[in-house]
């Protein structure tokens, strides 16, 4: 079964380091990596990547249709949420210096 990422996606620690980037603070695997795994339709199920063959098509169409890509929008929302909080303390940091 594979697929391809559609967004960076945190890697593991088995991930080839030739295939990681690192995206703010984050080892990511980049957008367009393909993956081969048996649970690689998890993946785009969650809204992270696209399958490339028919069955992860098939494994994914298997799975409830209402909760589709709703790990990607909870994983953007943790993101843009730590983003916020890290310039908050930025702005901290930088009035407690003046």
């Amino acid at each position: 079964m594979k697929c391809r990422l559609i967004v960076p996606v945190q890697a593991g620690l088995d991930a080839n380091p030739d295939d990681v980037i690192i995206d703010g603070n984050r080892r990511c695997l980049p957008a367009g990596t393909e993956i081969e795994d048996p649970n690689c339709y998890l993946l785009v199920h969650g809204g992270f990547a696209e399958a490339v063959d028919e069955e992860c098509r098939e494994r994914v169409a298997q799975e409830p249709q209402e909760s589709r890509g709703l790990l990607r929008e909870v994983d953007q929302r943790v993101r843009d949420e730590q983003a916020e909080f890290e310039y908050e303390l930025q702005q901290e940091e930088e009035e407690d210096d003046d």
